[in-house]
């Protein structure tokens, strides 16, 4: 029995829940429902790794984080649409009663980064492992701290990021991951990428310059999604080189979605 459960929800979206929580088949990361039919529909977050913990601030510190890497690892995989927010901290107790101990605001405050924050044996044997693409994911990440810290920008950022953010993880993709993109995009491709996120007379207020003296903008700039799933497809490719498994993202989305026609 999970002890410590977070109320989540996505707003406007609460059928991907519904549908996150037919996808997932591990205990690193769990999606709870309250009992079919009740009048107030309510989803739960919870995890093994809050089972050692005692103090409801220690709970509600770790919880946010694996939250913030579940909401990255959903983006990557295209599992939702939007990410999850929490909104009450409850204590299961032994008899089966929810006791509330926080409420939270309709947004929290991001946590700082820390790689550490899994207490565990970070080797794991993840390819044999016969659980969901998120909790691959999530134990991926406990498996190497580059990625997990992908899935954490990934998290702050859905669903859709910005370009400071994406520049990030194509910088740790290529020097931490030591992931080389000639093998998913040509030269151009990834010069269009770098001269879109730089142009502040492409990106805007989200570019990574303020001003680019002597440097004319692109003519065809890459749209943001381009980038977004240019970065996925490294991210792929990098798992299944390294660890041998094989995240269909269109195939994902395809029987993620389809799921709505039989709430």
């Amino acid at each position: 029995m999970f002890r410590w459960l977070f109320d989540v929800c996505i707003p406007g979206y609460n059928n991907d829940l519904y549908s996150l929580l037919s996808n997932l088949n591990g205990d690193e990361i769990i999606i709870l429902k309250n009992q079919q039919h009740h009048p107030s529909e309510k989803y739960y977050f919870s995890s093994k790794h809050l089972n050692d913990l005692e103090k409801s601030n220690e709970v509600s510190n770790r919880g946010e984080k694996l939250l913030l890497l579940l909401n990255g690892a959903c983006y990557f995989s295209k599992m939702t649409r939007h990410p999850l927010q929490i909104r009450d901290l409850y204590e299961r107790t032994i008899t089966g009663d929810f006791n509330k101990l926080k409420s939270y605001n309709s947004t929290i405050d991001i946590p700082t980064f820390s790689n550490n924050m899994l207490q565990t044996s970070l080797k794991k044997n993840v390819t044999n492992s016969n659980v969901d693409d998120i909790n691959k994911c999530i134990l991926i990440a406990q498996d190497n701290k580059y990625f997990y810290q992908i899935l954490f920008l990934m998290g702050k950022g859905s669903p859709l990021q910005d370009w400071v953010n994406l520049y990030r993880i194509y910088e740790i993709i290529e020097t931490g991951l030591e992931f080389n993109f000639k093998q998913i995009a040509s030269k151009n491709k990834l010069q269009l990428f770098k001269h879109t996120a730089n142009h502040p007379q492409v990106s805007g207020d989200a570019a990574r310059h303020g001003i680019l003296p002597n440097n004319q903008p692109p003519t065809n700039p890459m749209n943001i999604e381009e980038a977004e799933n240019l970065m996925r497809l490294a991210i792929q490719k990098w798992i299944l080189l390294t660890y041998n498994i094989d995240i269909n993202i269109s195939s994902n989305y395809e029987n993620f979605y389809s799921s709505f026609n039989q709430i």
